[in-house]
């Protein structure tokens, strides 16, 4: 929390609650969250394969207080293209190999039917463009339900290699994607030149398309995947630098720094079902806010730069949590 804070973050989202120890991690971070000076908020979405647990428990969408609220349940439908396991149409580069799908298409299916019977936004990590094409059809699939409703922000995390045919579902569905920027960035000449190939790269974080087809988008570091660092995400979104050779990887996927801004702000809080909370600033929601050493939307024409902006101080509740 210190760490994030630190980094100008004021709400965080814990994304497998209850992988590892079940239904106590959710008193666990709800007691974590509610000590004194604890320098963030956040939200929690719960491990999928103990939904039932969960249900049994009474953790019902949106349970918790204003430090903390339990909002979707969590499915992962592959691995990671890094790690050589997300699940792809055609092997990487110099392998026999695809990567590895978790689930059937009819388990994956069945699983996002039980989730929205009990009523939950449904987030599904999907990395490779096969898991998306499996991800997008239970979406599909799910959507024929009764208990089926777009307005509960349904989103996929990381959606990393979109076909425009998977825009399209998702923009169909009311399917709305978060992005690891970080890995544009940090893996971006990897993917292209050792992984991938140079026309599967052109497929990750796909921000520019993503918005033309009406879609709100948000950005994540993963952590510990990836660094905790806001600026960073927006800097990469507007830009599309790779660190490793600075090039630009797909300049056609650039935003401008004011887009990508909302993807770590109010779009994000929108994902999280925060939006009447936080993500901006507004009479009625929490005093959460960022001081900063330079302003963002002056760097339109190096967005790179946005990502040297110190954080002077943050904010929560009107408190400082962190001063530089």
């Amino acid at each position: 929390a210190a760490m994030a804070a630190k980094a100008g973050v004021t709400y965080v989202h814990e994304a497998a609650t209850g992988a590892v120890a079940g239904v106590k991690e959710v008193d666990l971070l709800h007691h974590a969250f509610a000590q004194q000076g604890f320098a963030v908020r956040g939200s929690m979405s719960l491990w999928g394969e103990n939904l039932q647990d969960f249900t049994a428990a009474g953790i019902v969408p949106g349970s918790g207080d204003d430090r903390l609220r339990s909002q979707t349940v969590k499915w992962v439908s592959d691995g990671s293209n890094q790690g050589y396991t997300g699940y792809m149409r055609e092997n990487y580069l110099g392998r026999d190999s695809r990567g590895v799908a978790n689930f059937t298409p009819e388990q994956l299916a069945d699983n996002f039917a039980k989730t929205v019977a009990a009523q939950w936004p449904i987030m599904c990590h999907a990395n490779g463009d096969a898991a998306l094409d499996m991800v997008m059809d239970a979406f599909a699939a799910t959507a024929k339900l009764p208990s089926w409703d777009p307005a509960k922000r349904h989103r996929i995390e990381h959606c990393s290699l979109l076909h425009d045919e998977h825009i399209a579902a998702m923009a169909a569905l009311g399917v709305t994607p978060s992005f690891l920027m970080n890995h544009v960035r940090l893996w971006g000449r990897v993917m292209r030149d050792e992984i991938l190939g140079a026309d599967r790269a052109q497929l990750l974080d796909r921000c520019a398309s993503v918005a033309a087809a009406g879609l709100r988008a948000s950005f994540h570091c993963d952590f510990s995947v990836s660094p905790i660092a806001p600026l960073n995400y927006v800097a990469t979104a507007a830009a599309r630098t790779m660190a490793d050779g600075g090039e630009v990887l797909n300049p056609g996927e650039r935003v401008s720094v004011a887009q990508a801004l909302r993807g770590s702000t109010i779009d994000a809080a929108w994902m999280c079902h925060a939006d009447g909370l936080v993500g901006s600033l507004a009479a009625g929601k929490a005093a959460d806010f960022v001081l900063l050493g330079g302003d963002p939307l002056a760097h339109q024409d190096d967005p790179d730069a946005v990502r040297d902006i110190p954080v002077l101080a943050t904010y929560l509740d009107g408190d400082e949590v962190y001063s530089a």
